[in-house]
């Protein structure tokens, strides 16, 4: 037992819980100076991936005189640390970059526990050979068998090395069912072996059903994440978020989870509007700091001021208060959201001064934002680029100078209606139509053939049946057809998106069809932008219905080329194409917002529609059914026709 003094120049171990640092000047005359030197020593505890995690700790320690021979520190050897370093401040050759590692071994001569892991995952990073890094690992799950991460990474490169077959996913089950044999069903064994199906051998499903018997508020985080996310229920699903919250509250996937089931009841608004509400109360009322840097308190303050003044404008009016306070909470109520809720009151005369204040509260918040440094959130709307950036900035004027002239307009002052909406047109890509339909109501009275022109491509931009009715009722033109007014209006806001080529996931290169009678959706997402991706399924449903008409669906990742989707294969196992896009093509179209969606025809751009709105989708079907409308019939094949509206003693019949 007695303590060893370990030389640190020499010795390559320390054994025990203590070990001493020794420092022999080269003269004596050091002793006698006054200065004592100081010692830097850190303990390394191994950060094994998934069931171990300890910081690293540095710290100082000055060494004592010991009998005028050489200076002396004992220091005690925390029970996990597998590595121990240090060196002397200020003595020559004797530095951090410098510093020796030294292995920790029990008192029996054994590595501690993790040790053959991380000179294993060490090996690998190093690209040793594999046999290698897999003996070290049998090492130690002989050692401990209680090592899970040992485990989890010697099947997942096991089934490597057998070639990812099902051979050699067979053989992985049979050492599965052996270490759960000798482990006696161990707990911590099968999530090791659930984490092992999700991440090393791609089978979610099975990682799901491994644990089934096992409740939420005992399961490792990345398994309570995993079934979160195979769970269909979504009182399950809230169960198991539940159950994330009180235990890993800080944990990155937590805020995730939050983001997905609330992006999923906001965008299934025909079966889930209530409970999305309900949810999103209950975010904004249990306040926790990781849900608002997330974004998340962010997106159920608009859901429900939406929600609410959905029912009674008057019964949005508390969050439009909070916002108009010196103090307002600038986290939580962003430019995007100010401008959202000043757009719902711009349209009502009561309302219409609350909404100039929160349209200059915008502008505020929006020039404070761009004089603050940039930092990348967690979940954004936008593409992390300063281009982006200033193109979204560009677009965020527009809309506020939108609201004001909206605004004017409900109060009934047409000139700073007209002048306001005339410079948001000219500046804000996001709300085209909306700024349409305004100016044509503004010179609805004054010049008849001007609005008729904007409300033309007002109704280009959302060309539903209820859009032409109210084009037909409110504005005429007379010996032109409504149909080929807003085709017109179409094609003259039609950008160009000739020669656009994109690379799928596969490493194919795609030409766009340039063909009139073949559609290219263009859907820009990222896997930073939980709305964006919750979305992808939705695609799915709406490239199955449209597939067989001519419509080419292309789902773009904007910023991460496609690294999330090649690390998990089986979540995004769509039919559609995914793919990526040079860096001109964004730019090109206007892109700053996540979602985006494009639609190419003939080789020009036909429409686009930026940043997600509860109609998003829907409004990308109402298009894809207007174009395909339009398609010259093939032999034998009669051309479809929309509706046409007759107006018969003041009823206008489809």
């Amino acid at each position: 037992d007695e303590v060893i003094v370990i030389d640190y120049t020499s010795k390559a171990t320390v054994i025990g819980d203590t070990f001493n640092i020794v420092y022999a000047p080269p003269d004596t005359e050091s002793f006698n100076s006054g200065a004592v030197p100081e010692a830097i020593y850190t303990f390394r505890s191994w950060q094994p991936q998934v069931f171990e995690f300890s910081k690293t700790s540095v710290q100082r320690v000055q060494l004592g005189n010991y009998e005028g021979r050489y200076w002396l520190a004992r220091v005690v050897v925390p029970s996990d640390a597998q590595m121990v370093s240090f060196y002397v401040r200020g003595v020559a050759e004797s530095d951090s970059l410098k510093t020796e590692n030294f292995l920790t071994l029990t008192r029996r001569g054994s590595p501690v526990k993790a040790s053959y892991y991380r000179i294993a995952t060490a090996l690998l990073r190093s690209k040793y050979p594999i046999d290698t890094v897999m003996t070290l690992l049998q090492r130690e799950i002989a050692l401990y068998p209680d090592s899970y991460d040992a485990y989890i990474l010697y099947w997942t490169l096991g089934y490597g090395q057998a070639g990812r077959n099902e051979e050699a996913l067979a053989k992985i089950e049979q050492q599965m069912s052996e270490a759960r044999t000798l482990r006696r069903e161990d707990p911590n064994l099968l999530e090791a072996i659930a984490i092992t199906y999700i991440y090393g051998l791609g089978d979610r499903r099975k990682g799901y059903d491994i644990t089934r018997d096992i409740p939420d508020a005992y399961l490792h985080p990345l398994n309570l994440y995993n079934r979160f996310l195979m769970e269909r229920d979504y009182d399950k699903r809230e169960s198991a978020l539940g159950a994330m919250t009180d235990k890993y509250l800080t944990h990155p996937l937590t805020p995730q989870m939050y983001l997905s089931l609330l992006n999923t009841y906001i965008s299934d608004q025909k079966n889930s509007r209530e409970r999305a509400a309900l949810f999103s109360e209950n975010i904004l009322n249990r306040r926790l700091s990781p849900l608002r840097a997330s974004r998340v308190q962010t997106y159920s303050a608009r859901y429900l001021f939406n929600y609410y003044a959905s029912i009674d404008i008057s019964k949005a009016i508390p969050y439009a208060s909070d916002v108009l306070r010196v103090d307002y909470d600038r986290d939580v109520y962003d430019e995007i959201s100010i401008l959202d809720f000043a757009e719902r009151f711009a349209g009502s005369e009561e309302y219409s001064g609350l909404a100039l204040d929160l349209a200059g509260k915008s502008l505020q918040a929006l020039e404070q934002t761009r004089r603050s440094a940039q930092t990348a959130r967690t979940e954004s709307e936008i593409i992390q680029t300063p281009a982006a950036r200033e193109r979204m900035n560009t677009d965020l004027q527009g809309r506020a100078y939108y609201v004001v002239g909206k605004a004017y307009r409900s109060a009934g002052n047409m000139e700073l209606a007209t002048e306001n909406l005339l410079r948001a047109n000219s500046l804000c890509l996001s709300r085209k139509g909306d700024i349409a339909r305004e100016l044509a109501l503004v010179y609805k009275n004054t010049d008849a053939a001007k609005a008729f022109t904007y409300a033309a491509q007002a109704v280009a931009t959302n060309p539903t049946d209820a859009e032409f009715l109210w084009l037909a009722q409110n504005f005429k033109a007379k010996n032109v057809s409504l149909e080929k007014s807003v085709e017109q209006a179409r094609l003259a806001a039609a950008t160009s998106a000739s020669g656009i080529t994109l690379k799928t996931i596969d490493g194919r290169s795609i030409k766009l069809d340039s063909s009139k009678d073949r559609l290219s959706l263009l859907y820009f997402w990222s896997p930073n932008s939980n709305m964006s991706r919750t979305l992808l399924a939705d695609l799915q449903t709406l490239y199955a219905k449209y597939r067989a008409r001519g419509v080419d669906i292309y789902a773009i990742d904007a910023e991460g080329e496609l690294k999330t989707v090649r690390d998990n294969r089986q979540e995004f196992s769509y039919s559609f194409e995914l793919a990526t896009a040079s860096a001109t093509v964004q730019p090109s179209l206007g892109i700053a917002y996540l979602p985006s969606a494009v639609i190419v025809q003939n080789g020009k751009a036909v429409y686009r529609d930026f940043g997600y709105r509860t109609d998003f989708l829907q409004t990308l079907e109402v298009q894809l059914q207007s174009l395909l409308s339009d398609f010259k019939p093939k032999s034998g094949a009669e051309k479809p026709k929309r509706p046409v509206v007759k107006k018969k003693k003041d009823v206008f019949e489809f």
